[in-house]
């Protein structure tokens, strides 16, 4: 099973929707995929769509889920990655409407050059990187990398004296 999750953001973002409904309806995708799409209007005809999730449904797609997809929001990534998730994130960006600023698109580049995440900024790309995925899973230390980026997460804030 794929999960999908955009957040609780007001913010619409149905280009991330329409592409997963388009590989989905075309059987480039061949699983279950499970969408907690939040203010996103469109809900697509191949997925199984949720407007917003209690948090213990979330955590428990999230751990089910062989591959997530999130949007670029610190806590949805946080989330994925406390629960051995390195999850495939597609920034929401602000030239489209689907976010105030590009607050997302940096906190993605600054984790894609750490290794936290896989990246994905057009989503075009979400095909093959999923492909790609798919075939490099086993090559993935979850448990060792979740833990590295929350210990250096929880530095951070530290030094910042947000912790």
């Amino acid at each position: 099973m794929i999960f999908v999750t955009l957040g609780t953001d007001e913010h619409p973002f149905a280009r991330l929707v329409q592409e997963l409904d388009r590989l989905v309806g075309e059987r480039k995708i061949r699983e279950r995929v499970v969408v907690q799409r939040g203010f996103t209007p469109y809900s697509g005809k191949n997925l199984e769509t949720h407007e917003i999730l209690a948090f213990g449904e979330l955590v428990k797609f999230i751990k089910k889920a062989r591959v997530v997809i999130t949007h670029g929001g610190p806590g949805s990534i946080a989330l994925c990655l406390a629960h051995g998730k390195i999850p495939i994130v597609v920034p929401r960006d602000p030239k489209l409407g689907e976010i105030v600023d590009d607050h997302q698109l940096k906190f993605v580049r600054f984790l894609e050059k750490k290794g936290s995440i896989v990246a994905v900024y057009q989503v075009e790309d979400l095909e093959r990187i999923i492909r790609e995925y798919r075939a490099s899973e086993a090559k993935y230390d979850f448990q060792k990398r979740t833990k590295e980026f929350l210990e250096k997460f929880e530095n951070l804030l530290a030094e910042r004296g947000l912790l």
